[in-house]
């Protein structure tokens, strides 16, 4: 008799919760095959003992199915709804308090923690009219209800949030193109006396560039 498994075929079938299970896995074990019956193990629900009755070439196959969910990269999820609670991302990331810009900074790089980050991010929806909305208030006692948020959100959030970045780093490198003309008519004296200056700037100018192109 085959044992029946339910594959997922979408990001938001998957829990941030069962991915913080899967890297812990993959950080103590980094074995191929051992990767595969745990990826089936933790996304599909399915138990060890049960794994190992089912052919090799289809625990390949079912763990590249779930490997391909995660290659793409994925759009910003505004909206998801766990525990029959309408969850939403955060409407206007120009007007965070410190301390959940102090969270998203510390925690969207650790995985171990990043729930801490998507609290901020995702918060249940306070009220909502004519496509415009509000979040209730940011609690750190909540952290834990975002392990169970869609893993389209995470991702989609994730990429957001670095796109963001770039675009702000595009920004920064106009305004030093800008600064660095503006010293070269206002003070000409510095193609003299201070060239340094302007070789400085160049430097910023080719860090950011490469801080540009990691992030892509």
């Amino acid at each position: 008799m085959k044992a029946k498994i339910n594959v997922p075929t979408n990001l938001s079938e998957i829990t941030l919760k069962q991915y913080q299970e899967f890297l812990t896995a993959q950080e103590t074990n980094e074995d191929e095959h051992y990767l595969e019956h745990k990826a089936i193990e933790i996304f599909c629900h399915v138990p060890e003992e049960k794994i190992k009755t089912i052919a090799a070439h289809s625990v390949t196959e079912i763990a590249n199915k779930i490997s391909a969910l995660f290659a793409d990269q994925k759009e910003l999820v505004r909206f998801f709804t766990l525990n029959k609670k309408e969850f939403g991302f955060i409407p206007n990331l120009d007007e965070i308090s410190f301390g959940e810009y102090i969270d998203i900074d510390t925690y969207l790089s650790d995985w171990k923690n990043m729930h801490y980050a998507m609290n901020v991010l995702y918060r249940p929806i306070s009220h909502k009219k004519a496509g415009r909305y509000d979040l209730v208030g940011y609690d750190t006692e909540q952290r834990d209800r975002a392990l169970q948020m869609p893993m389209d959100a995470v991702l989609g959030s994730i990429f957001f949030l670095f796109n963001l970045r770039k675009d702000l780093l595009k920004t920064t490198l106009n305004s030093l193109a800008e600064e660095v003309e503006i010293q070269q008519v206002h003070l000409p004296h510095l193609d003299k006396n201070g060239g340094g200056t302007i070789r400085s700037m160049d430097l910023v100018k080719e860090t950011l560039n490469e801080l540009s192109q990691s992030l892509r």
